[in-house]
């Protein structure tokens, strides 16, 4: 069963230029909620036939005795979305013969015998690959799933630490969970008991659009870190699952060539001003809590105004007092560009700007609730969560730094 359209061999189209088959399918979507399936199922086509974008669901009390594929048996498919939220499947594979950009797999209920991150192991004629810009999600947050493997790409074993392949799993979901570490390295995360991944890395990475689709699936958080800051998103607060966002944070004494002339004319001397410069502009996929280490400037318990700089008016605005906790601040953002960081307040140096009218918004805690602003205090010990208006930047429910991660297949 196929959810694109077959197509002979001598049709033109080709991995390189599907485009050219004269059997395209823009969209597939295949909905499975009971019965048995004792042969296959796929959610591109034959031949060399172009699937565009596939979305599968299996569900109620289905039973699939045979192969269930992602992709085509052959062909091209571009991006696949498979959710399984019950019955019970044999063998599960994202690819089998031909070409396919990404897949994403959310494992919610039911039963998988075997399920393969890329193509299934030991079969020769499992050849399937993914291009060079693609990428391969699976998430089990619960069901079971009896054995799970990397599975192949392009006929050979995707090996450990492989940067296009991310999987989330249950321990408690996965019956392999014990060779798990030594098969897929560190491109399997496993949940903590709160639902929550947690990634430390040495260099700035990237976080790709598909990562953040399988949050918002699940509900997650992902929270990404590295000696300097943190990022964390949790799948609850993201709204656009088409963004990836380069979480490298740039921290400064000096204010960046862009804004210098801008800035220069309010830093007094009693000021003390850390420039916070995210390699991420605009928008975020959602809601994003980041931790920034700034111990070396500043003491525990020192007050700080943090302030956005807007490329627009090329002025500062939304002046926020936070306090330095554990040798951070953590403020909360929708959208990424520089940030000053400052003992004094700037907005009151400038006095063209109609904040200075009003004192900072202080930071909000669980204990001030519902107290005046003149009354709250911070709680130490206690993150404080600074609201930042959207301005570059963004990212809910995971931490830190990134470069691109992204690796040629």
């Amino acid at each position: 069963m196929d959810g694109g359209l077959a197509s002979e061999k001598t049709s033109v189209g080709t991995e390189v230029a599907p485009q050219n088959s004269p059997c395209i399918v823009n969209n597939a979507q295949i909905d499975i909620k009971g019965g048995t399936i004792s042969t296959c199922l796929y959610g591109g086509g034959q031949g060399y036939s172009y699937t565009k974008d596939v979305v599968m669901n299996v569900s109620g009390n289905a039973n699939i005795s045979g192969w269930v594929t992602a992709g085509g048996s052959n062909g091209r498919t571009d991006n696949a979305k498979v959710n399984i939220k019950g019955g019970t499947i044999n063998v599960f594979q994202t690819i089998n013969r031909g070409s396919m950009i990404s897949a994403n797999v959310t494992v919610s209920g039911g039963t998988i015998t075997k399920l393969y991150a890329g193509g299934e192991t030991g079969d020769a004629g499992v050849t399937g690959r993914f291009l060079s810009s693609g990428s391969i999600t699976v998430d089990i947050e619960s069901g079971t799933v009896t054995s799970l493997f990397t599975g192949t790409n392009g006929g050979t074993v995707i090996a450990p630490n492989t940067e296009y392949l991310k999987v989330f799993y249950k321990t408690s979901s996965v019956g392999n969970n014990g060779s798990i570490a030594s098969a897929f390295g560190t491109s399997a995360k496993a949940y903590t008991a709160n639902n929550t991944i947690k990634e430390e890395v040495e260099e700035p990475v990237t976080l790709e659009k598909e990562l953040f689709n399988a949050l918002s699936e699940s509900g997650a958080s992902y929270i990404v870190s590295t000696s300097d800051y943190s990022w964390e998103f949790t799948g609850s607060n993201i709204t656009n699952t088409d963004i990836d966002v380069d979480l490298e944070i740039g921290i400064t004494q000096t204010a960046p060539e862009t804004i210098k002339s801008d800035i220069e004319k309010l830093i007094t001397d009693d000021a003390e001003v850390v420039f916070i410069n995210f390699a991420h502009h605009g928008q975020l996929p959602g809601k994003a809590k980041v931790q920034i280490d700034v111990s070396e400037k500043y003491a525990n318990g020192t007050k700080l105004y943090i302030a956005h700089y807007n490329e627009v008016t090329k002025k500062l605005e939304d002046c926020k007092e936070v306090i330095v906790q554990d040798g951070k601040i953590t403020i909360e953002i929708t959208s990424c560009s520089s940030y000053t960081l400052s003992k004094t307040n700037l907005l009151a140096v400038d006095g063209e700007n109609e904040e200075v009218k009003e004192k900072p918004e202080k930071i909000v805690n669980d204990n001030n609730e519902g107290k005046s602003d003149k009354d709250q205090t911070p709680k130490t010990g206690v993150n404080d969560f600074l609201k930042i208006p959207m301005i570059i930047m963004s990212l809910a429910g995971l931490a830190i730094i990134i470069l691109n991660r992204r690796k040629r297949i």
